[in-house]
């Protein structure tokens, strides 16, 4: 029984309590009106926690970190597929 691998890009709130998920744009949207951050002029670190090689896919794991206070974190959570090309059969 072979499970179909389909990709996904989560982000997820790590400065609410109850640790919301995001698309991408609606993480953009949450910052400005949650936590009143402009995310074209704030800087964020960035940090790789984890990254997993699948045959046919891969997955990685960053926390993203603004730095003008600090203050608010949240992570992104990325599952890619492999071009048809790199997966070896």
């Amino acid at each position: 029984m072979s499970e179909e691998i389909k990709p996904f890009d989560i982000y997820i709130c790590h400065s609410c309590k109850d640790f919301p998920e995001f698309s991408k744009k609606a993480m953009m949207e949450h910052l400005g009106k949650v936590h009143g951050i402009d995310i074209n002029k704030t800087p964020f670190s960035v940090k790789l926690l984890a990254h997993v090689d699948g045959d046919t896919w891969f997955e990685f794991m960053c926390q993203l970190e603004e730095q003008k206070t600090g203050g608010v974190c949240f992570l992104n959570v990325t599952r890619e597929l492999r071009d048809k090309g790199e997966i070896n059969e």
